[in-house]
């Protein structure tokens, strides 16, 4: 269901009081319990006005920002909402603090929050905020474990840890609703539906949180870039997810070349319509990392 609001933004409802209140490529979910509400995901620094502009509209004010894990596009909209909602309760997992204060993942940051603004703004969007320079600060963040229990009213926020991906990565569901908050878990889905792997920190422990959300059978997937899918098409989704990873590291095994080769020769495929929000050296080193990670899980 698409709700259009005032302004020329638009608010995506995936079912009862729950809806995707970010940018296409960046989604940022609101969920509206009888007593609280929280957003899961915070989205980039340069859609938090539209995130801000989306939730005055419905008459929301969240009581909790929900980090599904700390990589830059997923994380730099944090302060500015903050800055808006400061007395919302920030959530995260075990590792996400940890992985911020590291020097290389502020070494990066602010390139990449800056490439991605830019990114959208020659894509003619209005109001992209300013980017941010530096990673926030989740210090005073709750970290939140495998089977921590959120009650909103009527509607509970299920967590669990997700690995293969990123360190200090929650998956959330909404048991009510049959929802699974799967942000990056999936891969990156195109907008012609196929999907580029994103097992950063493990294939092994990639396709076992696939087969995690896959078991519990959910009505609705709502992905961190590119929306929610329903029904059917998360099934398909979650099949073409793994099926993606699968070929992915039969392709790394059977290589014959050098693995720089076959990293530039991997970029060239990936690097096209909606991925290029991303800088070209974000991506090739992900191409890099994924040959690693199979490199690493050799015949398992």
């Amino acid at each position: 269901m698409l709700t259009e609001a005032a302004g020329g933004e638009s608010v995506r409802e995936l079912c009862e009081n729950v809806w995707n209140v970010g940018h296409p490529l960046f989604d940022v979910y609101l969920v509206r319990g009888g007593e609280r509400a929280a957003l899961v995901e915070v989205g980039i620094s340069a859609v938090a006005g539209r995130v801000v502009g989306n939730l005055e509209r419905l008459g929301v004010e969240p009581d909790l920002l929900v980090v599904t894990h700390p990589h830059t596009d997923h994380v730099s909209g944090l302060r500015p909402l903050r800055e808006r909602y400061p007395d919302a309760r920030v959530v995260v997992a075990p590792g996400a603090r940890e992985f911020l204060a590291h020097p290389r993942a502020a070494a990066g940051f602010g390139a990449e929050d800056r490439f991605m603004a830019e990114a959208l703004r020659s894509r003619g969007e209005d109001g992209v905020g300013p980017p941010e320079a530096e990673p926030p600060d989740l210090g005073d963040a709750d970290a939140f474990a495998e089977g921590a229990r959120i009650d909103l009213g009527e509607l509970t926020l299920e967590f669990w840890e997700a690995h293969g991906h990123s360190p200090g990565n929650l998956l959330v569901r909404i048991p009510e609703r049959n929802l699974i908050f799967a942000s990056d878990s999936l891969g990156f889905r195109y907008g012609d539906g196929g999907f580029m792997p994103l097992f950063f920190t493990g294939y092994g422990p990639y396709l076992e949180t696939l087969a995690r959300i896959r078991q519990a059978a959910p009505g609705i997937v709502a992905l961190g870039h590119q929306g929610a899918l329903t029904g059917e098409a998360a099934r398909d989704a979650l099949a073409a997810a793994e099926g993606a990873a699968r070929a992915l590291r039969e392709r790394v095994l059977a290589h014959e070349g050098t693995d720089e080769a076959l990293a530039e020769a991997l970029f060239a495929e990936v690097y096209r319509d909606e991925l290029t929000c991303y800088s070209p050296e974000n991506i090739r080193a992900c191409c890099g990392l994924l040959i690693r990670r199979v490199r690493e899980a050799g015949g398992e």
